[in-house]
């Protein structure tokens, strides 16, 4: 019975989103019709998106019943299969944190050299800094000097307000 997004949704209990994400990250001869703007889900269509969210494995249900029969007699080589696969999973895992350690790694080191560079450019602008703060000290000493020759005169001839009146 074909279903548009929002009932396949409603059914799995997922978001219209993600059935939305699923539809597009599908092969063209995988998506399902639509009709005007709303896509029409049939049931081999809503099969294939339960299959992708793995909600759903790929095997019909006779293939799983002839598996599991096939499982129960052969349990000890599937335990050996299933740990051989936890290997290359855990092998496939490692080797992708190996890849982030190694990009990170490069990421830090990119981020020292700048954190270097920062420092050296900080460094360099306050001797610039000192530079000029000696430069302005040197030239406002002979101001000083001459303002220190000007207050020795200017103290002793000076007077109040009432002294210069009534001292004539």
């Amino acid at each position: 019975m074909p279903k548009t997004i929002r009932e396949l949704a409603e059914e799995l209990q997922i978001s219209k989103q993600t059935i939305q994400k699923t539809i597009e990250k599908m092969n063209e001869a995988q998506k399902p019709n639509k009709k005007g703007n709303r896509y029409v889900l049939t049931d081999t269509d809503q099969r294939n998106i339960k299959i992708i969210l793995g909600l759903e494995s790929n095997k019909s249900d006779k293939e799983i019943d002839i598996l599991n029969k096939k499982t129960k007699y052969r349990s000890n080589k599937s335990d050996n299969s299933s740990i051989k696969s936890n290997k290359t999973d855990k092998s496939e895992y490692v080797y992708t944190l190996e890849n982030q350690l190694l990009s990170k790694d490069k990421q830090i080191e990119k981020l020292q050299k700048l954190i270097d560079q920062q420092q050296i450019l900080t460094l360099q602008a306050n001797k610039k800094i000192e530079h000029l703060e000696t430069k302005l000290e040197k030239e406002d000493e002979p101001t000083d000097q001459k303002k220190a020759k000007k207050e020795p005169f200017e103290t002793t001839t000076r007077k109040g307000f009432w002294q210069r009146f009534f001292s004539k």
